[in-house]
């Protein structure tokens, strides 16, 4: 699908990520785009450590405690927090949950008077989640009133949902399971990238920092996980 065609919307909660929230769903270049964007998602979610600590795999019932306070707090809406919910009663945010909130988000937009549709996508094999694709007004760049609507929806029914996709504990052990497999060609990657890194990194640092060089650089990450 070109820009023509649509436009997808990704993962971001935090304010500093509003800027990246709508990526033109084609190419390669936006698929990094979109990495970057989950990398950043990915690391405050999981909130790395003072002094260089990694960021721990979090107790599951805390986990989804703290993500509905703030979900709470940011106003989220009473469908998103009924999803997370539903999902911390179970344990763990779902590929059911996620198609949950991207409808919700995606009838929002339509009410608007937007052509909007819910996508499948896998940021890591493993991980599938669904994401809105919506046509603008003049069917390419969105004006800044539209932006402003997708945002306002974005966050009511999506944001805080996608997050928990991205971060939950049951992600994080996937991703410390798969990096693990991976550790020589994700040492030497990073050292090619001018990262400083030990051969006996935790698994939980070693993501930490494929995340934080994602975030900083916006290049592929160096695990095999998209």
């Amino acid at each position: 699908m070109d820009r023509a065609s649509g436009w997808a919307i990704q993962s971001s909660n935090s304010a500093q990520m509003r800027a990246g929230r709508l990526r033109a769903n084609g190419g390669l270049v936006k698929r990094i785009q979109v990495m970057a964007v989950l990398a950043v998602a990915m690391l405050a979610g999981c909130g790395t450590g003072s002094a260089g600590e990694p960021s721990p795999t979090p107790d599951t019932s805390a986990y989804f405690a703290g993500l509905i306070a703030r979900a709470t707090a940011g106003g989220a809406a009473p469908e998103q927090i009924a999803v997370l919910t539903d999902a911390a009663e179970l344990g763990e945010f779902t590929s059911s949950h996620s198609q949950e909130l991207a409808a919700l988000m995606a009838d929002c937009i339509s009410d608007a008077g937007f052509e909007a549709t819910v996508e499948v996508w896998e940021p890591w094999p493993g991980i599938v989640a669904s994401t809105v694709v919506w046509r603008p007004s003049d069917g390419d760049q969105p004006t800044s009133s539209e932006d402003a609507l997708v945002t306002n929806c974005q966050a009511r029914f999506y944001d805080f949902g996608t997050e928990a996709m991205m971060s939950q504990p049951v992600t994080l052990e996937l991703l410390d399971s798969k990096i693990e497999e991976e550790r020589p060609e994700v040492l030497a990657c990073l050292r090619d990238r001018g990262v400083v890194i030990d051969d006996d990194i935790s698994a939980p640092e070693l993501r930490d920092a494929v995340f934080a060089n994602m975030a900083r650089t916006g290049e592929e990450p160096c695990a095999e996980w998209n």
